[in-house]
């Protein structure tokens, strides 16, 4: 899944589809936003992540871009200490980017090819 969403709106749908889903089944958990969005980009490609980590190293400046990825997947130590706290950091930081009118990620041109 590519996260190249063209407007907010379209990040807003794509949550409340997955919060929608969870309303048929009493035994499911509803998610909150936060948690809805760290669902979507659950095993999203670091390349279409980039600019999202970029605006987490803004909060967390101590990390490198590869451990910001990381928080985004759901690991490290900082996720695993506070993962609700790092869920509205990263959904934040989601809005933030497109605010600013950038994709979560870039998708680079090299040698000639989209990768």
């Amino acid at each position: 899944m590519i996260l190249n969403f063209k407007s907010a709106d379209s990040v807003q749908a794509a949550k409340r589809l997955i919060v929608k889903s969870n309303i048929g089944d009493k035994n499911e958990k509803l998610h909150s936003l936060p948690e809805a969005f760290m669902l979507l980009i659950k095993g999203v490609g670091k390349e279409n992540l980039d600019n999202l980590c970029k605006e987490l190293k803004i909060y967390y400046p101590e990390l490198t871009e590869d451990e910001c990825y990381d928080l985004t997947q759901g690991k490290g130590q900082i996720f695993e200490n506070n993962s609700n706290v790092v869920a509205n950091v990263i959904f934040n930081c989601a809005n933030n980017c497109l605010s600013q009118g950038k994709h979560m990620g870039n998708n680079e041109i090299a040698g000639g090819k989209i990768i």
